[in-house]
């Protein structure tokens, strides 16, 4: 009888230990671990890109702005070499446009001034057969003088309409000629507006390859690059990732017997578990929307396996905590009356669970 009295006094402290074990792994607690995170952003370019020069290495701290990457666009040197030729080949066609109506009207005008000096000609010449047959007339004594002026008549008749043709087809000639002179001037202009469009595509060609560029977008560390020098990236794949300087927000999990007491818009508090005098307020975020397994480094007790929730918590920036830093999250302070209540609640249930152990055994 005594040796089983000396057994329950043994089992007694090994079943109490077992349920503070329990009760630790359980997650009964109101804190629970995260780790620090630093905002992610991976960098990529729209277009298809030609890896040209890496700046910076890994882990690197750059300021906003700073030029980390050169890239350049293939299309970009073939669509300003094409723009030139465009250029080039209506230059030479208008060139040549112009030199075709200029042609055009010398030939034009060498076959008004031919025409006109054959009206001249043939007008002369009837001048001449009058002044002939006037001659004559005068010479003949027994000829009326009032006659002598009738002579030529129809020669006068064929001048008269010689003049008026001459006149006919220099006025057509004037009209012809300013129709293609203005057709050659037109030429000249439509080129100059042709030029000023392509060469404006020129411009913004040369503008977005000063864009190609790409810099970091805000004070921050290098994370990982994921091209080499010369390689061809297709548009939207990563380029290269960036980190904030400071993180921005803690991930942590919250056991599976604590779920509903977390809650988004939730405030709770952060200390570094190396600097545990550093205290940040921290807001719930995010809720994860399963029970997973936490990771072993946020297990309270590394060695017992612990399914819990994930919970995304934000941070201010300005902060001392390292990327992937282990911290401490805490719920809130519980007043002393419910501590107390906690307390016997506890007290109780352990003492009762204890009885119901040894009675069992017995």
């Amino acid at each position: 009888m005594r040796k089983f009295k000396f057994i329950y006094l043994l089992l007694i402290p090994l079943i109490y230990g077992l349920y503070v074990l329990t009760q630790n792994v359980g997650g009964e607690s109101a804190f629970f671990y995260g780790f620090a995170e630093n905002k992610e952003t991976e960098l990529s370019h729209t277009e298809d890109v030609v890896i040209k020069e890496i700046l910076v290495t890994p882990g690197q701290t750059v300021k906003q702005g700073d030029v980390i990457m050169i890239v350049e666009r293939n299309d970009i040197e073939l669509q300003k070499i094409t723009g030139q030729l465009d250029i080039d080949k209506l230059q030479v066609e208008q060139a040549i446009d112009k030199e075709n109506i200029s042609q055009e009207i010398q030939l034009l005008e060498t076959s008004f001034v031919t025409s006109q000096a054959k009206y001249d000609a043939d007008i002369k010449q009837l001048q001449e057969q009058i002044k002939s047959k006037q001659s004559v007339f005068k010479g003949l004594t027994h000829v009326d003088a009032s006659r002598v002026d009738e002579v030529g008549a129809e020669e006068r008749a064929e001048i008269t309409a010689l003049l008026n043709q001459k006149e006919l087809e220099r006025k057509e000639h004037s009209i012809r000629k300013e129709s293609l002179e203005t057709k050659k001037n037109q030429i000249g202009k439509s080129e100059y507006l042709v030029k000023k469009k392509v060469n404006a595509e020129l411009d913004q060609l040369e503008a977005e390859e000063k864009s190609l560029s790409i810099k970091a977008p805000s004070d921050g560390i290098v994370g990982n690059i994921q091209v080499r020098v010369g390689e061809n990236i297709s548009s939207f794949n990563t380029l290269i990732s960036f980190y904030d300087k400071n993180p921005t927000a803690v991930k942590g999990y919250v056991h599976e017997s604590m779920i509903l007491e977390v809650q988004v818009g939730d405030s709770l508090q952060v200390s570094s578990i190396n600097q545990p005098n550093h205290i940040i307020e921290g807001h719930v975020i995010g809720l994860g929307t399963r029970i997973v397994e936490i990771p072993e480094r946020l297990r309270k007790m590394a060695d017992f396996k612990t399914y819990g929730r994930e919970v995304l918590i934000s941070i201010p920036s300005n902060n001392p905590l390292l990327q992937k830093e282990k911290v401490l999250l805490n719920l809130g302070v519980v007043a002393q009356s419910d501590k107390e209540s906690l307390a016997g609640y506890k007290a109780a249930k352990r003492e009762k669970t204890i009885s119901k152990q040894i009675k069992n055994m017995q």
